[in-house]
């Protein structure tokens, strides 16, 4: 998905007021993974370094276990 894309998906707190809390907002390709792995789904992620990756493969992780 490419970043000009416009996500559907948008970050629960604590998620998103911690990226607004340093001015950051997430990536288009981080909300779509996390959407996809929120959904069960698997999914491919291909972008360059410093693309935010790493945070990308571990949003769902941490959102769940926020839930709990």
């Amino acid at each position: 998905m490419p970043d000009s894309a416009a996500p559907v998906f948008t970050l629960p707190e604590p998620f998103a007021g911690w990226f607004g809390a340093r001015g950051w907002q997430p990536r288009p390709h981080q909300l779509a993974l996390t959407e996809a792995a929120l959904a069960g789904d698997s999914a491919l992620l291909i972008a360059p370094t410093g693309g935010g990756k790493t945070l990308a493969g571990f949003l769902a992780s941490l959102i769940e276990l926020e839930d709990k």
